[in-house]
């Protein structure tokens, strides 16, 4: 994946309306997600707790 799309499914993802529930996010770091810039390897981490993506072994 490249840094584009994981920002663009980063963005799908945090608009949700289960997202909260999943992650145990709070208001305020939703907000953060949104409106802050976010380290890639915390999109990583988000999104692979979400189930929105899969590591596999190559």
């Amino acid at each position: 994946m490249t840094e584009e799309s994981i920002i663009t499914l980063f963005k799908k993802e945090i608009e949700k309306p289960d997202f909260c529930k999943k992650t145990g996010a709070t208001r305020q770091q939703l907000y953060n997600y949104r409106n802050r810039t976010t380290k890639i390897g915390l999109m990583i981490e988000i999104l692979y707790k979400v189930d929105a993506i899969r590591i596999t072994e190559k």
